[in-house]
């Protein structure tokens, strides 16, 4: 009885040890069928292969092909198990992954794929993830995307899995001349497959057709939830950065939301021009709607156009705005309507500062980056907000437009002047308006003078005309026209006097009638008509009056019928009272006057005559022959309208 139950004992012994013997030995075939489980159930679209090498604790995958087009390969897969783990608990140890190359094509609106893998698996990681660690090394992505063309990157990152998700860090990296970075990530996958990341941009640098930045570094912040799009919450700043041309440094900025519907926000500062800045939104709806607005400003306008210049972004030099350089807080904010047809979008566009100094508004249409169309117009500017010199009150209003037409341009701009004042130095012209035509809005200059209305501080009546060249944006005021008297007065080059700069006046057919009461002789009368020149110059910041001279362009008749002689004329007693009895009806042949001397003193004057009086000396010839100095002033104070207390 011994005997048997021994043997028994020894037969269940055989048993048990041969039954452990072949579960012990049929420990790397579950290992293999997990490892291909798991790899089926992360995505892979071909069937995992055999393994290269099977040990008790270990199996090796090598060059598996993750479809059938070889297109993302995987050199090596490692895993390590501990035997009894696996029996009790179904779960690998650790899984390396080394030299993973995946290729795929990321879309417009940022959608995923890659050839041989299932991009709708990763909500599968969660429950595949059969491995205490998974290290991937060592790995290429080749992406295909509309903005950068082919980016390669790097991939080295790790798998954990705690109690309630996976925990993953990493790093990524790419140098190529559109698209060099390196980055941190970290993040989890939890049971419901989840997936929240942070990315941690250390450096970047990446260029498409029309942006460019360097010096970048930011945070992404990514959550991707099983069988939905990925959304954003993302911060960056770019020590450079170029749009369409444009650079700005310092910029800062933000994208919000999903590939489909985002928001996107940036600040930057000029590059060459202090004190420019640049603000930036752009948007989508989720219906693929896209809008940008943005404002640009500068703290004068002068800056504004110094920086588009610098951009080569100016047709014409930047001294364009010398006229309206000091308007202060330029703002121009601007609007793209949503795209109607491909490639061309309309910018609507505002120009104007807190005070309403200056208020442009335009539009612009642009297709494949090229100005089709464009027109503008203004609300009046009201010209004592350029605090100006030499220009005052009244206001300009502007209106332009381009068009192209046969690959060239049409281009015209008007500038209407309304009741300005234009006062250099002691002339003083106002209630100037019309229009300035510059048919060349590029060169912003006129093809020939502009005439404009106005009026001179006289109390008689005048018609001036004063006419207006434009060359690169520099106003030239080239001459004066006015009527009076009967008769014309001129000049030429009435703009603002620099030291020794000169204003060259003629007279023409001046009425001597008309003249003399204007000038305040109630008592003398004259008939004649006079011509004459003089010249205003500018020296050491006085006015002088140089050569001047008066002449009569025809006989005449001067009546003095006050019973004293000038008392402004030099001479004796018997000299004055015998000029006096002359003058009473002299009959001129030949008038000349002679005035020089600076305009805030008073001017020499000579007067020199030929003629007669019939009631004396038997009409013989009287001689005249006269000094005096007499106050411009006190010349003209009859003649100028009496300022405004």
């Amino acid at each position: 009885m011994r005997k048997l139950a021994l043997l028994l004992l020894i037969l269940i012994a055989g048993l048990l040890s041969a039954g452990g013997y072949a579960v012990f030995v049929h420990i790397p075939h579950i290992a293999q069928e997990k490892a291909q489980q798991g790899l089926r159930d992360v995505g892979l679209l071909s069937a995992p292969p055999a393994p290269s090498d099977v040990r008790f604790d270990r199996i090796v995958f090598e060059n598996i092909a993750l479809g059938e087009d070889g297109f993302s390969t995987l050199q090596a897969l490692e895993i390590h198990y501990n035997p009894l783990q696996l029996l009790a608990f179904g779960r690998l140890e650790s899984a390396t992954v080394r030299g993973l190359n995946l290729t795929g094509e990321l879309s417009s609106n940022m959608q995923l794929s890659i050839a041989g893998w299932d991009d709708e698996a990763l909500g599968a990681l969660q429950r595949s993830f059969q491995v205490s660690k998974l290290a991937v090394l060592d790995s290429r992505l080749s992406l295909l995307t509309p903005q950068f063309g082919g980016v390669n990157a790097r991939v080295d990152i790790e798998f954990f899995r705690r109690k309630n998700a996976i925990e993953f860090q990493g790093r990524l990296s790419s140098e190529q001349k559109t698209l060099d970075f390196t980055a941190a990530l970290s993040g989890s996958i939890n049971r419901q497959g989840l997936l929240q990341s942070v990315i941690t941009l250390e450096q970047a640098r990446f260029e498409t057709e029309t942006l460019k930045a360097t010096r970048m570094a930011g945070q992404i912040n990514l959550a991707k939830p099983p069988s939905q799009p990925p959304s954003f919450v993302s911060s960056f700043e770019a020590g450079g950065l170029n749009i369409n041309g444009f650079g700005w440094k310092n910029a800062t900025g933000s994208f919000e939301g999903t590939p489909r519907a985002y928001k996107i926000f940036l600040d930057a500062k000029s590059v060459g021009v202090e004190e420019a800045e640049l603000s930036l939104n752009s948007e989508q709806t989720p219906e693929g709607t896209r809008t940008l607005s943005g404002r640009l400003h500068a703290d004068t306008l002068k800056t504004l156009f110094d920086y588009l210049q610098s951009q080569n972004a100016l047709p014409t030099d930047s001294n364009i705005s010398t006229t309206f350089a000091n308007i202060p807080d330029i703002s121009v904010e601007f609007l793209a309507d949503p795209v109607q047809e491909a490639g061309k979008n309309i910018l609507n566009y505002s120009l104007t500062n807190d005070k309403k100094d200056i208020d442009i508004n335009g539009k612009i249409e642009i297709a494949d980056s090229q100005i089709l169309n464009a027109s503008f117009s203004s609300e009046p500017l009201f010209l004592n907000s350029l605090n100006s010199e030499f220009l005052k009150d009244g206001s300009v209003t502007f209106a332009g437009s381009i068009e192209q037409t046969d690959k060239s341009f049409t281009n015209r701009l008007k500038a209407t002047i309304k009741d300005a004042v234009y006062a250099p130095d002691t002339l003083a012209l106002k209630n100037m308006s019309g229009d300035v035509v510059l048919d060349d809005f590029f060169a912003l200059s006129t093809t020939k003078p502009q005439a404009l209305r106005c009026k001179l501080p006289l109390r008689t009546d005048h018609q001036c005309t004063l006419n207006l060249k434009v060359t690169n944006g520099a106003l030239d005021f080239s001459s004066l026209n006015v009527s009076l008297f009967d008769g014309r007065m001129s000049a030429q080059n009435i703009n603002p006097l620099r030291d020794n700069d000169q204003w060259v006046f003629s007279l023409k057919d001046i009425n001597l009638w008309s003249l003399l009461p204007a000038l305040g002789f109630k008592n003398a009368t004259g008939t004649g008509a006079l011509d004459g020149h003089f010249t205003i110059v500018k020296k050491d910041g006085r006015l002088i009056l140089e050569q001047g001279l008066i002449t009569n362009s025809r006989k005449g008749v001067f009546r003095y019928l006050y019973d004293k002689a000038p008392a402004f004329f030099e001479g004796d007693e018997l000299e004055l009272e015998t000029i006096r009895i002359a003058l009473q009806n002299y009959h001129f042949n030949d008038i000349e006057i002679r005035m020089n001397g600076a305009l805030d003193e008073p001017l020499e004057v000579h007067i020199t005559g030929r003629g007669t009086n019939p009631s004396l000396y038997g009409a013989s010839e009287i001689s005249l022959n006269l000094k005096t100095k007499v106050e411009a002033q006190s010349l003209l104070q009859n003649l100028l309208e009496k300022p405004a207390p």
